[in-house]
C-alpha cells in the first residue's frame, strides 16, 4: 500500500495529464464518429472503397480506448485517495483520543497532587491510625479519587508524590544554580576585561568605556534640543500651507436668458434667482472657510511660539548636564592617558615589588570563589630618571586545596591608575566546584602582566 500511496501523490501535473487524457479521448471519438458515418455513406454510395473506413474506425476505437484507460486511472487513484483519507481520519481520531487521554492523565495527576497537599495540611504524615486513614479517604472522595481507599494505596501515593516533589525541587535548584553561574561568568568577564591590555591602551579603553553611557544621554539631549529648535519652522510652514480656494460661480444672467428663451420669462426669472441664491451660498461658505483657515493659521503660529517654550519648561536636563560634565572629565583624563610615559621591566620583578594578600574568600552556591585581594604598591618608583610612576597591569591568583591540588585561577586587574595606594580588589574564580568547604583555599600569585607607567592621578 505504501507504494500505491506514493503513486497517488501525483500532484498538479498528474491531474492535468488525466484531464488532457479525457479531453483527447473524447476529441478523438467526436472526430471519429462523424467521419465513420460519412465514410459509411460514401462507401454505400460507391464513392469510396471499403478500406477508406479503416482510418475513421481506428480513430474512433483509439478515442474510446484512451477514454477508458483514463477512466480506469481515475478509478484506481480515487480508491487509493479514499483509503488515504480513511487512514488520515483514523490517525486524526487516534491523535485526538491520545490528547484526551493525556489531558485526563494530567487532571488525575493534579488531583493526586492536591490530595497529597491536603493530607500534609491536615498533618497526615502516616496512615497507621484509623483516624488518619479515614480522613485521607474523605479527602480522596471529595476529589473524585475513589480508587484510594486502602492503607497501601495511600502509602504508595505518599511515597510517589514525595519523590516527585523532591525531584521538582532539585530541578528548580539546578536551574537556579545554572542562572547564578551564568551571572557569575558575566561578572568575571566584566572584572577581567582589561586584564590582557598593555600600557596606555588599558587606561584609554577604560575611559572610552566610561564615556559610553554619558555619551548616549548627551546624544539624546542633543536630539531633543534639535527637535525643539525646528518646531517653530515646522509650525510656520504648516501655517503658510493652509489656504482656501474661492468657489467658481455660475452666470445667472446667461442661464436665466437661456431658460427665458426656451420656457418663457417666468422660467428664466426662476432660474436666475436660483443661481443667485446658490452663488450667495457659495460666497457665505467661502467667507466661513476663510475665517476658519485664518483661525487655524493663527493656532499654528501660536504653537510655533509657545510649544518650544512648553517642552523646554517640562524637560529635565539635569541628567544631560551631569553627563556633559562627566564627558568633559573623562575626555580630559583620556587625553592625559594618551601621552603617559611607559617603561617595560621584568614582570616577575614587578610582582615581587607588590605586597599581596588574599584577605577574604567567599564560596557561592555554585562553588565560585569570590576573592578580596589586598594590593599595596611600592612608592617613589622613577622611570626615565625623574618621572614618578606606578605599577600597573594584572596578575593571576592560583587556588590550591588542602592536598595541594590546583583548583582554579582568578585574574586581578589593577585600577586605571595602577597600584597607587593600599587597595582591595575583587576577583572571581568560577572553575571551582566545591560548594561546602571548611578549609580556605591556599593562594599564590602568578603570570604577571605588569609594567611601569607615569602617574595619572585621580579624576
Amino acid at each position: 500500500m505504501s507504494q500505491e500511496i506514493k503513486e497517488a501523490d501525483r500532484g498538479c501535473l498528474g491531474e492535468w495529464l488525466a484531464m488532457l487524457g479525457h479531453l483527447a479521448g473524447w476529441g478523438l471519438m467526436m472526430v471519429g464518429i462523424p467521419w465513420t458515418a460519412i465514410g459509411m455513406v460514401e462507401v454505400a454510395a460507391g464513392n469510396k472503397e471499403g478500406p477508406y473506413l479503416i482510418k475513421p474506425i481506428l480513430l474512433l476505437i483509439g478515442g474510446f480506448v484512451l477514454n477508458w484507460l483514463t477512466r480506469q486511472w481515475d478509478h484506481k487513484y480515487e480508491k487509493i485517495n479514499q483509503e488515504l483519507y480513511r487512514k488520515a481520519r483514523e490517525e486524526e481520531i487516534a491523535e485526538q483520543r491520545k490528547k484526551e487521554e493525556e489531558e485526563l492523565r494530567r487532571q488525575k495527576e493534579r488531583k493526586i497532587e492536591r490530595l497529597y497537599k491536603k493530607c500534609l495540611d491536615e498533618k497526615i504524615n502516616d496512615f497507621e491510625t484509623s483516624a488518619n486513614l479515614q480522613k485521607a479517604q474523605l479527602i480522596a472522595k471529595s476529589l473524585g479519587l475513589d480508587e484510594y481507599e486502602s492503607k497501601s494505596s495511600f502509602e504508595n501515593m505518599y511515597t510517589e508524590q514525595k519523590e516527585k516533589q523532591n525531584k521538582k525541587l532539585q530541578e528548580e535548584r539546578k536551574e537556579k544554580l545554572r542562572e547564578l553561574k551564568e551571572k557569575e561568568n558575566e561578572e568575571k568577564k566584566e572584572i577581567e576585561k582589561y586584564s590582557d591590555l598593555f600600557g596606555r591602551e588599558k587606561i584609554i579603553k577604560y575611559f572610552d568605556d566610561l564615556m559610553v553611557e554619558p555619551q548616549k544621554i548627551a546624544d539624546k539631549e542633543e536630539a531633543f534640543q534639535k527637535y525643539v529648535s525646528t518646531l517653530p519652522t515646522v509650525y510656520r510652514a504648516l501655517a503658510d500651507s493652509v489656504t482656501t480656494t474661492r468657489p467658481q460661480k455660475s452666470d445667472w444672467a446667461v442661464a436665466g436668458g437661456f431658460a427665458s428663451a426656451i420656457a418663457g420669462p417666468a422660467a428664466g426669472l426662476a432660474v436666475a434667482n436660483d443661481i443667485q441664491n446658490k452663488n450667495a451660498q457659495k460666497d457665505a461658505e467661502y467667507e466661513k472657510a476663510k475665517i476658519q483657515a485664518e483661525l487655524h493659521r493663527e493656532e499654528l503660529r501660536d504653537k510655533a511660539r509657545k510649544e518650544p517654550e512648553k517642552l523646554l519648561k517640562e524637560h529635565d536636563s539635569s541628567a544631560a548636564y551631569k553627563a556633559e560634565r562627566e564627558l568633559v572629565k573623562y575626555r580630559r583624563m583620556k587625553e592625559k592617558a594618551e601621552i603617559l610615559l611607559v617603561e617595560e621591566r621584568n614582570p616577575e620583578e614587578l610582582l615581587k615589588m607588590l605586597k599581596l594578600r588574599v584577605v577574604k574568600q567567599i564560596v557561592s552556591e555554585t562553588g565560585t570563589v569570590e576573592l578580596k585581594v589586598s594590593v599595596r604598591g611600592k612608592q617613589d618608583i622613577m622611570i626615565y630618571e625623574n618621572v614618578e610612576s606606578v605599577i600597573d597591569g594584572s596578575f593571576e591568583v592560583v587556588l590550591y586545596d588542602e592536598n595541594d591540588k590546583k583548583c582554579g585561577t582568578a585574574k586581578v586587574t589593577l585600577p586605571y591608575n595602577g597600584a597607587f595606594d593600599n587597595l582591595v580588589i575583587q576577583s572571581l574564580c568560577t572553575e571551582t566546584l566545591q560548594t561546602e568547604r571548611k578549609e580556605k583555599y591556599r593562594c599564590t600569585f602568578d603570570k604577571p602582566n605588569l609594567w611601569l607607567i607615569e602617574k595619572i592621578g585621580e579624576y
